[in-house]
């Protein structure tokens, strides 16, 4: 990220937004849905456009902590392995 440090494990970034409440109500949020948006400045969420950057549209891969324990695995899996 170019703007704001990341942090991974809490899905947050550690500064607040620079553009304050203009970002969004939760300024240290990194965006609403991390499966559909993207933020790779650090200043603006928006959809993502993963067929135009010749991604596949498809789920990826994820890490997730939750309750201390800890879920890896790729897209679909994940509703079976939180169920």
């Amino acid at each position: 990220n170019r703007f704001r440090y990341y942090e991974p494990e809490t899905g947050m970034y550690l500064v607040s937004d620079p553009l304050g409440l203009l970002g969004g109500e939760q300024t240290y949020r990194y965006v609403p849905n991390p499966l559909g948006w993207i933020d790779p400045y650090g200043l603006l969420c928006r959809r993502g456009q993963l067929k135009a950057l010749g991604i596949p549209d498809s789920p990826g891969v994820y890490h997730i902590i939750l309750d201390n324990k800890v879920y890896t695995g790729s897209g679909k899996s994940i509703l079976n392995r939180l169920a």
